[in-house]
């Protein structure tokens, strides 16, 4: 439950909570989870407990920093005399500073959001995936008809050089199958599926552009939820990309395999497939199905109908 906090006293030992019920909640002090006194008039997340009293209370709408102190003082006294360095000394010191940052303001938010909000921790697996982990990729060899090299597997961010290379390959297809060599030696009907795979794909590729708002969408996502303003619009918009995506990837799977099935088919005898390989085919990558189940996940958080133990509304 959210709600405001009325008055604190440390002599008293707790305070008063203003609900978003329009009931009021005394608390303890050792109900207050972050690391600062709370203030009057500052909204809060908390739970209510069997006596009606609130607890697991939770600073909102806050963007602390990290306060490490002076650390220039610091290291400065971990330096011994004549300018040495004590190691013991520093290590000690650079120990202090990593335990001060993880006791900070702005971990105890950043621990709480990933524990209440399940849209955090989604939406920043969205993010890694996009970066990191690859969606679509190519078996075989691919002919170098890109200048940007032909890579045989592609991350979200990466997306690009799969289209350029994939729509050089649909390109170099295409106009073969209309070459005079290609209409001797396939039919008519084999002819005009391959024209419309080359023509399928090039709309399937300029689709995947969309992607790129996944990672811009997560880092949104994970903005707007720092700031205590979580927008569902948003994360509903980037989770439904992220299923759109593992669409996509699947029906540019088939799509482009179908069309080299054919065109290999038509034009092994002729000798015209050997510049691309025997075994050329795209296939779908581990990111394609991530996208598929955090993108997933995502929509159905917003909706209500999944969250973790500990989250809120």
């Amino acid at each position: 439950m959210k709600g405001r906090i009325l008055g604190f006293s440390a002599n008293e030992a707790g305070g008063a909570i203003s609900g978003e019920d329009g009931k009021r909640y005394k608390f303890r002090t050792d109900a207050w989870k972050a690391s600062r006194p709370p203030k009057a008039g500052e909204e809060v997340d908390y739970e209510i407990a069997a006596d009606g009293t609130a607890s697991e209370i939770y600073p909102l709408h806050s963007t602390p920093g990290i306060d490490l102190g002076d650390v220039g003082a610091r290291i400065k006294g971990a330096l011994g005399s004549g300018g040495t360095v004590d190691v013991g000394a520093v290590s000690n010191k650079a120990r202090q500073l990593f335990v001060s940052g993880a006791n900070s303001p702005a971990a105890e938010h950043a621990a709480t959001l990933m524990r209440t909000r399940p849209t955090v921790p989604l939406a920043l697996l969205l993010l890694i995936v996009s970066l990191f982990i690859s969606l679509v990729g190519w078996d075989g060899q691919l002919p170098t008809t890109s200048d940007r090299g032909t890579a045989s597997a592609y991350s979200v961010i990466g997306v690009s050089d799969f289209i350029d290379g994939t729509s050089s390959v649909m390109t170099m297809i295409s106009k073969s199958a209309s070459s005079t060599s290609f209409l001797s030696a396939g039919t008519d009907n084999s002819t005009s599926n391959i024209k419309f795979g080359a023509a399928a794909t090039s709309v399937l590729l300029d689709l995947l552009y969309l992607l790129y708002l996944v990672p811009i969408g997560a880092i949104f996502i994970l903005w707007r939820e720092w700031q205590g303003r979580p927008m569902a619009i948003a994360s509903l918009g980037v989770g439904a990309l992220s299923v759109f995506g593992f669409l996509l990837a699947y029906a540019t799977e088939i799509m482009i395999n179908s069309t080299l099935k054919i065109y290999m088919g038509s034009t092994l005898a002729g000798g015209l497939a050997s510049a691309f390989g025997v075994h050329l085919g795209v296939h779908m990558a581990i990111g394609a199905w991530l996208l598929l189940i955090f993108g997933g996940l995502l929509i159905l958080s917003n909706l209500g109908i999944f969250r973790t133990s500990r989250a809120t509304a």
